[in-house]
């Protein structure tokens, strides 16, 4: 994914590109990060949802059953990094190449705190609020989705 914007002269410039590495990182519930597995180059990208400081993008593992993710990228300052990853794991979420428009990622909107994620197999959709992550041990606040 490229991410570019539109100059006075109407012309566009490439601001970055997703993502910067196949290695996915996942908050917590404490709040400390965990590597969850490896991006499949072929399944990402085939959703995206964005507002002013989040970018939302669909992917799927490299493991077996290729288990569906949600990336989440934030900008902070003038770079996006990535912030955060959604996975579904259950056996409900396994998707067949021929049934991906009914997975987990099947739709994503995105608005200040909130993320929908659409789910239709499951038919649902799920809400994700982003929450603000206590003071680390250096002493940073910290945001994730």
């Amino acid at each position: 994914v490229e991410m570019h914007k539109l100059l006075d002269d109407q012309s566009w410039a490439k601001v970055t590109s997703f993502p910067t590495t196949l290695d996915v990182m996942a908050t917590k519930e404490d709040g400390s990060p965990e590597a969850i597995g490896t991006l499949l180059p072929s399944r990402f990208a085939s959703q995206v949802a964005m507002d002013l400081s989040t970018v939302v993008v669909t992917a799927a593992l490299d493991a077996p059953d290729e288990p569906p993710a949600v990336v989440i990228y934030a900008r902070l300052g003038a770079t996006w990094e990535q912030a955060d990853a959604l996975t579904c794991t259950s056996p409900s979420c396994r998707c067949p190449p021929g049934a991906r428009t009914q997975c987990f990622g099947a739709a994503l909107a995105v608005h200040e705190d909130m993320l929908a994620i659409g789910f239709p197999k499951n038919e649902s959709v799920l809400l994700y609020q982003r929450r603000l992550v206590p003071l680390g041990a250096n002493g940073e606040n910290g945001e994730n989705a």
